[in-house]
């Protein structure tokens, strides 16, 4: 494991803390927690854009054009 030192503001760290007490996990623990769920949101974001980007609405709408106008069953129904 690799150690890192980050400068972060007082109250920013205030809150690291009282979340951690919270948890009832070490500070370390919780950074490296929340770390790993901003790259994770990171990496899916990138993802989607990049496949957003080689998508075709045209061709999306044209499916859907295909589709039968039928009512939907009752529990796949938005109230």
């Amino acid at each position: 494991m690799t150690r890192f030192s980050v400068q972060l503001p007082d109250d920013v760290v205030d809150q690291v803390r009282v979340a951690a007490a919270e948890a009832d996990i070490s500070v370390d623990h919780l950074l490296a927690s929340l770390v790993t769920q901003g790259l994770d949101y990171r990496r899916g974001h990138k993802v989607l854009s990049e496949r957003s980007a080689r998508g075709n609405a045209t061709a999306a709408l044209a499916i859907l054009d295909r589709v039968a106008d039928v009512e939907p069953d009752p529990e796949d129904r938005i109230l």
